[in-house]
């Protein structure tokens, strides 16, 4: 009898360990779905826009895009998600024109034009200090209340931890999820503290610290990222506006009224 449950407590070691060898391997590649650009790129837009290059230590470059409105009412500093790039995401410079604001975003560490140094090399740490230098670029061009921070799905770690480490007029999370951890329980019933992870990016934790008004729009039939994480994380911080997007997924909650009401 003893030799049997030594022998299973040393298979569930055994599984322990390799799944966080593996889970530690793949973590960056399944969280970054990056695409790169190739060097030189040519941008196209129906608006003006400029480009934006960010020195980072470690010979780390981060490429951006700028783009203004006639008669700007601020800046939105927007965090995109994990796919694309800026080229793909420049396309949400007429939304925000629309509202009167000027919109500059950048690419993450090894997407688009921004330094190739990702999987295997990025920490968490590193991330996050990047966000806050693309906000200290913004503030060195608009007042901090002119400052709407925006993140999307993956981009709202970024933009929580902005909004929490630096003042900012208004930060707005979309499709936003509690921490990596608990989004990886949500997919797959993970018990808690079974696997190690390299990224957490706890909002959970930053959000109750932010002390500029917040918005959550979250979609009620999101298959990424579920409904509950927003209400969570509204649960979080008791002043946060939250804004359910009845029937919407986790792509084009633009297009629903009750988002651009919201927004609006």
């Amino acid at each position: 009898m003893a030799a049997k449950i030594l022998t299973a407590l040393v298979a569930v070691a055994l599984v322990w360990l390799l799944a966080n060898i593996f889970t530690g391997a793949l973590q960056s590649r399944f969280i970054f779905r990056a695409s790169r650009l190739p060097e030189g790129h040519d941008f196209s837009f129906v608006a003006p826009f400029e480009q934006v290059w960010l020195e980072r230590p470690g010979g780390v470059r981060l490429h951006g895009l700028w783009f203004r409105a006639p008669q700007s009412r601020g800046l939105v500093l927007y965090f995109h998600g994990n796919k694309g790039h800026v080229g793909r995401w420049g396309h949400l410079h007429w939304r925000f024109r629309q509202l009167g604001y000027d919109l500059a975003l950048f690419d993450y560490r090894g997407y688009g034009l921004s330094s190739d140094r990702l999987h295997g090399h990025a920490r968490e740490a590193d991330l996050l200090d990047d966000a806050l230098a693309m906000y200290d670029w913004a503030a060195a061009r608009y007042a901090p209340e002119r400052i709407v921070v925006f993140g999307r799905s993956m981009g709202t770690a970024f933009a929580t931890c902005v909004a929490a480490e630096r003042p900012v007029g208004k930060l707005v999370l979309e499709a936003p999820f509690r921490s990596m951890p608990e989004l990886f329980r949500s997919w797959w019933k993970l018990p808690p503290g079974l696997f190690r992870f390299r990224f957490r990016f706890d909002n959970e934790a930053r959000l109750p610290r932010v002390q500029a008004p917040t918005l959550i729009l979250h979609g009620t039939a999101d298959e990424l990222v579920p409904f509950d994480h927003g209400q969570k994380l509204a649960s979080a911080k008791k002043e946060a506006t939250f804004v359910p997007v009845p029937e919407g997924g986790h792509h084009h909650l633009w297009f629903f009224d009750r988002y651009q009401q919201a927004v609006e």
